[in-house]
């Protein structure tokens, strides 16, 4: 998509009846950009180039206009990349919750991103992102958290806790547990019990 833009820049705009420069000042009070020591800089250049009548100073305009015009484009990506970063975090954090909720159900990824109006892939990589773990790497994490949890606490039986703790194989839950604390669910339900 082709942009263009036209600046125009009236010499008389920029002097007050007294000639000061600083008069300048008033074509940059309606911008939404903070001051700045660059934007001050522009500013002052462009308010010396258009007080100048010869060749120079239209050089020197355009020059300004181009300085200007990066200067806005880069905080217009800066706004849109912190924008896209808390929409990211903003997902994870919705997309955790909703993993904490439904722990015990069985969820896979395109629930997970149905819930998080986002897609499987998209989602993947911004859990990766601010989590360090892909989703279902998360799930399983939270839900070994939720068996030690129940295995300390709980009088249930070790296969309860599995299903409780939403895995649907109790093989693959011992294994899992035991990848994750180094001991068996039954073992560390002894060591976490009080004597």
């Amino acid at each position: 998509e082709d942009r263009s833009i036209a600046v125009t820049f009236d010499p008389s705009t920029a002097r007050d009846p007294g000639g000061d420069e600083a008069a300048g000042a008033h074509l940059f009070e309606t911008w939404r950009m903070p001051r700045t020591a660059a934007l001050e800089s522009i500013r002052l250049g462009l308010v010396r180039a258009a007080l100048t009548a010869h060749h120079d100073g239209v050089l020197a305009v355009d020059l300004l206009t181009l300085e200007l015009l990066a200067l806005v484009r880069s905080r217009e990506q800066a706004a849109q990349r912190d924008a896209e970063a808390r929409d990211g975090r903003d997902r994870v954090t919705e997309g955790a919750a909703w993993l904490r909720r439904n722990l015990d159900g069985d969820i896979d990824l395109f629930a997970l991103a149905r819930a998080t109006h986002t897609s499987p892939f998209h989602l993947s990589r911004l859990f990766r992102r601010h989590l360090g773990l892909p989703p279902i790497a998360y799930l399983r994490q939270l839900r070994l958290e939720r068996a030690a949890q129940l295995l300390g606490e709980d009088a249930s039986s070790v296969t309860e806790v599995c299903y409780a703790a939403g895995f649907g194989s109790l093989s693959h839950f011992v294994t899992a547990f035991r990848g994750a604390y180094g001991v068996t669910p039954g073992a560390y339900r002894r060591g976490a019990r009080p004597a």
